[in-house]
């Protein structure tokens, strides 16, 4: 330790005060002999003092000290010695606290403003050779990289500050004409690589952009060709391995992990886990076209989902979701499809052979850390109704709950469980099954006896909070619960069905269990059945019935509103079953548009709820009116009743007097349309309205307002009351703050969307998906939020950009394997796209790849290479897990031959053959390049031998 060091450190951790210590420095310096250079000096300070900071995290001595040392112009330190010292402390392990890093990085930029100069000549001296300010500014890159990496926090903005440090650096360079070619070649994929964080400010963007074209003539052609054939060797494409089509330990999982998140995140559509045949082809389709060893896919199939749980962080609904998925769905999934594959393989099959998965989970439990997590995650998982259940599952082992749930599906036998686990139980029954078994009763059956009417709301609720703590139990629960559903449909007993949906209504994981297990879609569609069928002129008691008939609106809306379903059309046979009328209450009809029979239900309706010569509701009026109308027109008959109240027409006793009909159980199911048209009506009068709030706010503060309403009005209410012109009202809003606090803590936050400006999210969710993939982690991408943002062309437009800036530096797999995903089926031939999404492969065949051949041939003819290479590989990939996936629907759809099966709306083989007539018509370079390349492929020919 030199001299000056440790006067520094004894300074320090002696109190001595930054102007006193600058003394003790000079005279120290004063009296060495020989006496040391500046730069000498000033980088031992420096580095002293940022390694005091890696113990002593933020600091403001030595912060002081820092920020003295380089504002007294006679002391030798300037910014130029503080800065390359500060970015080398952060490449090193010593200071990685990103709040001490934030306020160095400040310090740096605020001593540079104060200077009132250009950063030549502060932050980088005249003398700064090329190449060391291309060092600095990869170390720049690095910082900023790094900051990405830590959470979020209101108290700093390392990212904002070293971006701006960043752009700053990228301000001194200029004529690198003496920069060498290796260190251009060397900083180019950091650039790249820097270019793919997600939510990079624009500015910042643009900047590294220019930099990047900067470095690129630098390398000139041929250094550039050089660099290009050195990287497309690792993935060229030749006649024996196409396009990666293989396995891939380390990308499979990729692959993987994309399909297993689709199959959870989309649970409630055609798309997801609960739509069997559609999970089943997935499965079918990814073990075809990975080519592995049936263990080896067992092996990725679980590490996959796995990846997914252990991700997730202080979301226990989602972990809990993650779990039964895993524990209670994957096991069943893997068992179907291996009975698929079974099935293709003839009499050689032996399905009691579990050889495979007692060497996949060999594998898989050497994944200690990766188990770890999940055990960790699967102690915070989210289980309503009961304070008592964490306790539950606290003591459950991971590798317990997944060995017997294999062990259930046949996938695997006790011995050879044992072997892996041997403290494993044989037999563990479920707490529900020891339930059952001390009524001598089965497990389905019992809880089918807790389903009926003879039993309370609230003992059904604690019998399905009892369910969710032993994830062995979802697949019965599920099962049960599905087909006791439809069954009141269909025979019409709404008041079963209004009881269950009042259940389903209070108990998210129990509708979580479903949609995991069982088509949601379907449940859907036969509650829009029995809504739209059900006949109140023909019941004796039609208040009870409509109030049934009610907790089935308020169950639809909510699972639509809960899962985020756009798609209006729900099917049951050929039958199409329409959602609109429960998404679209909220609409005020001008008297002039209505039909005459909505103004006759109108004024009787007016008449019974808000005349105070009204004797009520009366059974009459009730078979009349049918619930859909009541519906759709009660925004409307609050809308009136207000005006009139205004108007002095009615009096305000009698909109009270209406209000509590409403907040009966007979009407309460109508209020999510009502409350909706409050909040727009207050909105746009900017609060000048008092009898809306009024109304508004006696509804939402009532305790017989149902929870669904605020849980579907939520967003609504929380921007409303949070808009300055609230705070601001005089006098202050009735209940303003016990409402918000109410709807805050009874409703669960919903997750953040992405940052920035709606028009780039998709680019910055494009980007964060590559880059997590790059990362090893499981990307997360919504490509319905894409479309519904930019459109299908706009979207293409921006994925092709960014799947090209990820193959430029030697990340082709990793496109490929993404491009797949997002062009893969979502649902099966007899069923619409789930959400509205519309079948993206053909039409990026078809509409979009003639387009893209005719701005390639634009390009350069090292850039062209690589696109044509990169199209190629999406294509034959693409086409490849289709055609798999739909043959992998052929058995299950019994009575649609081979010729009619249709997953994109137009089947494979007749994608690929109009592809290869449009590539033989189109005139171009890179057409007859890609037409070359599809028809040297092996894979694409053997997958349409008849094209």
């Amino acid at each position: 330790m030199s001299e000056l060091e440790q006067l520094t450190r004894t300074a320090y951790l002696s109190g001595v005060s930054p102007a006193k210590w600058r003394g003790l420095v000079n005279a120290l310096i004063f009296r060495l002999n020989p006496k040391p250079s500046d730069d000498l000096v000033a980088s031992t300070i420096c580095d002293t003092t940022l390694t005091l900071l890696g113990s002593f995290h933020t600091d403001n001595t030595l912060k002081e000290y820092l920020r003295s040392a380089v504002a007294d112009p006679s002391f030798p330190v300037h910014l130029w010695h503080l800065l390359p010292a500060f970015l080398r402390s952060v490449r090193s392990t010593n200071l990685h606290d990103a709040s001490t890093m934030h306020m160095i990085c400040r310090l740096i930029l605020n001593l540079h403003y104060e200077r009132r100069g250009p950063p030549l000549g502060s932050l980088i001296p005249f003398s700064e050779l090329p190449s060391e300010l291309l060092h600095t500014i990869s170390d720049a890159l690095y910082l900023l990289r790094l900051s990405y990496e830590f959470p979020a926090s209101p108290f700093h903005s390392l990212t904002a500050s070293a971006s701006e440090l960043l752009m700053l650096l990228l301000a001194c360079v200029g004529d690198m004409s003496e920069v060498s070619a290796a260190q251009a070649t060397m900083l180019l994929p950091v650039v790249h690589e820097v270019l793919q964080v997600v939510s990079l400010q624009d500015n910042v963007r643009e900047a590294l952009d220019s930099f990047l074209l900067s470095l690129s003539m630098l390398l000139g052609d041929g250094t550039k060709q050089a660099e290009e054939a050195e990287m497309f060797a690792s993935f060229q494409l030749t006649p024996g391995k196409q396009e990666s089509v293989g396995p891939n330990p380390s990308l499979d999982l990729l692959t993987g992990s994309l399909i297993m998140s689709r199959l959870v995140t989309n649970r409630a559509t055609q798309s997801g886990s609960g739509c069997e045949p559609v999970a089943v082809a997935n499965l079918v389709a990814w073990y075809r076209v990975s080519m592995q060893t049936l263990g080896v896919f067992y092996e990725h199939a679980i590490l996959s989902a796995l990846a997914c749980l252990s991700q997730i962080r202080q979301e226990p609904t989602i972990v809990f979701v993650w779990r039964s998925f895993i524990i209670g769905r994957m096991p069943l999934l893997l068992r179907k499809f291996q009975e698929r594959i079974a099935a293709e393989a003839g009499s050689e099959a032996d399905l009691s052979d579990t050889t495979a998965m007692q060497t996949a989970l060999a594998q898989v439990f050497s994944h200690r850390d990766l188990l770890d997590q999940c055990e960790l995650n699967g102690r915070t998982s989210g289980l309503a109704g009961s304070d008592a259940m964490e306790e539950d599952t606290k003591g459950a082992s991971f590798k317990t709950d997944l060995l017997t749930a294999l062990i259930s599906s046949g996938l695997l036998d006790h011995v050879s469980a044992s072997e892996l686990l041997p403290s494993l139980p044989h037999d563990s029954p479920t707490k529900l099954g020891l339930e059952a078994q001390e009524f001598g009763v089965e497990v389905d059956a019992f809880i089918e006896s807790k389903l009926s009417l003879d039993t309370t709301v609230d003992e059904t609720i604690a019998l399905l909070d009892r369910a969710m703590t032993d994830y062995r139990n979802h697949a019965t629960l599920a099962e049960v619960l599905y087909k006791r559903f439809t069954h009141t449909c269909g025979v019409a007993d709404v008041e079963c069905l209004g009881r269950l949906c009042k259940v389903l209504s209070e108990h998210d994981n129990a509708l979580d269990v479903i949609s995991l297990h069982a088509p949601l879609h379907s449940v859907i569609a036969h509650a829009l059945a029995c809504l739209e069928d059900y006949d109140l002129t023909t019941v004796g008691d039609p208040q009870t019935a409509v109030g049934h008939l009610g907790e089935v609106v308020l169950f639809l809306q909510s699972v639509l509103a809960r899962y985020k379903i756009s798609s209006s059309g729900f099917k049951i046979g050929d039958r199409v079953l329409r959602s609109d009328s429960l998404t679209s209450t909220s609409i005020v009809y001008l008297w002039d548009t209505l039909s005459e029979g909505d103004r006759a239900t109108l004024d009787a309706w007016r008449k019974a709820i808000f005349d105070h010569s009204s004797e009520g509701i009366d059974d009459d009026i009730l078979r009349s009116t049918k619930p859909r109308t009541l519906l759709r027109l009660s925004a409307t008959l609050f809308s009136e009743a207000i005006a009139a109240c205004i108007k002095q027409q009615i009096d305000v006793e009698a909109v009270k007097n209406g209000v509590s009909y409403y907040l009966g159980p007979l009407l309460n199911w109508t209020l999510v349309g009502v409350v909706q048209a409050l909040l727009e009506e207050i909105e746009r009068s900017s609060f000048q309205s008092p009898p809306h709030v009024g109304v508004l706010d006696t509804i939402l503060m009532d305790k017989n307002c149902p929870s669904v309403v605020l849980r579907i009005t939520r967003q609504q209410i929380l921007r409303l009351y949070s808009d300055p012109k609230a705070q601001s009202q005089s006098p202050p809003l009735p209940n303003m703050h016990t409402l918000v606090s109410r709807v805050m803590k009874a409703i669960p936050p919903q997750s953040s969307a992405q940052s920035g400006a709606w028009t780039i999210q998709p680019r910055n969710m494009i980007r964060h998906a590559l880059a997590s993939a790059n990362a090893g982690k499981v990307p997360v991408f919504d490509i319905e939020r894409c479309l519904v943002i930019l459109g299908v062309r706009t979207f293409f437009d921006h994925m092709w950009r960014e799947l090209l800036a990820a193959a430029s530096i030697g990340k082709m797999d990793i496109c490929r394997r993404f491009a797949t995903f997002v062009f893969s089926p979502t649902s099966g031939p007899t069923t619409e796209s789930p959400n509205n999404v519309p079948p993206l492969l053909p039409i990026f065949l078809h509409a979009y790849v003639p387009h893209l051949l005719t701005s390639i041939d634009g390009q350069a003819p090292t850039e062209q290479s690589l696109s044509v290479q990169l199209l190629s590989a999406i294509v034959v990939s693409a086409l490849t897990f289709a055609v798999n996936f739909e043959r992998a629907l052929l058995k299950p759809m019994e009575g649609i031959g081979s010729r009619d099966v249709k997953v994109h709306n137009l089947p494979c083989s007749a994608m690929a053959r109009r592809l290869r007539l449009d590539l033989r018509k189109a005139k171009g370079h890179s057409a007859l390049a890609l037409f070359q390349k599809l028809s040297a492929s092996s894979t694409f020919v053997s997958t349409f031998p008849t094209l």
